[in-house]
């Protein structure tokens, strides 16, 4: 399910719909996007991981979400940020802040004592939905499916809304389910507990929808 759900200004999107999406810079440089980090406890989304506009650098950037310019109510496959490329030059590489899957690569590899590169003290609640996508959902008592994507809301740049998939009889089903639902999401286990069964089966979405501002 690749989302994009217009309402009046205010765009929704889908993770699996920001992978790879390309992005503008004010002065016209351009880069793709690779990975969005969100905070487990807020589900706010901290940081757009970004191949840098200069196509001859290796590193990732850290975009802040806040930079990303209203789209309007045209679908337009490309993101447009207010920065300019000097602005995108000065911002934080993707090494400066680690998710907790690379965190605890580093802790287990280091023994680090809990500090890792540069002296960051380790985030336990710093998610990257490209990792944590696909982990296996839990209900209280038996398995759910697996995470399948994230609905983004840009005008408070959280997550609102995250989709299962489960499969039987050869048949794939999705659902629906808030962030509060989630109890705990666990690296380790590469799995997503949550409170109560959740698998609802939603109608067919389509993969772009616009709903009309009251």
């Amino acid at each position: 399910m690749e989302l994009l759900e217009l309402m009046g200004s205010q765009v929704k999107y889908s993770f699996k719909y920001l992978m790879g999406t390309r992005f503008q810079l004010a002065d016209g440089v351009a880069g793709q996007v690779r990975d969005v980090y969100f905070d487990d406890r807020t589900w706010e989304i901290r940081h757009l991981v970004t191949d840098p506009a200069d196509r001859y650098s290796v590193s990732q950037i850290l975009v802040p979400p806040t930079s990303v310019l209203p789209q309007g109510t045209f679908v337009i496959p490309e993101l447009f940020l207010s920065l300019t490329k000097e602005q995108f030059a000065q911002l934080p590489l993707a090494s400066t802040v680690r998710p907790v899957c690379q965190q605890y690569s580093l802790w287990n590899t280091r023994g680090s004592g809990g500090r890792i590169d540069g002296g960051e003290r380790f985030d336990p609640h710093l998610r990257s939905c490209k990792t944590v996508q696909g982990y296996e959902l839990m209900g209280p008592s038996e398995k759910e499916g697996v995470l399948d994507d994230f609905l983004i809301d840009t005008a408070t740049w959280t997550v609102q809304q995250l989709y299962g998939r489960t499969e039987s009889a050869g048949s794939v089903h999705t659902f629906s389910f808030a962030p509060e639902a989630v109890s705990v999401i666990g690296w380790g286990a590469r799995m997503v507990r949550l409170k109560a069964p959740r698998r609802v089966v939603p109608p067919v979405r389509p993969a772009v929808s616009f709903v009309q501002a009251a």
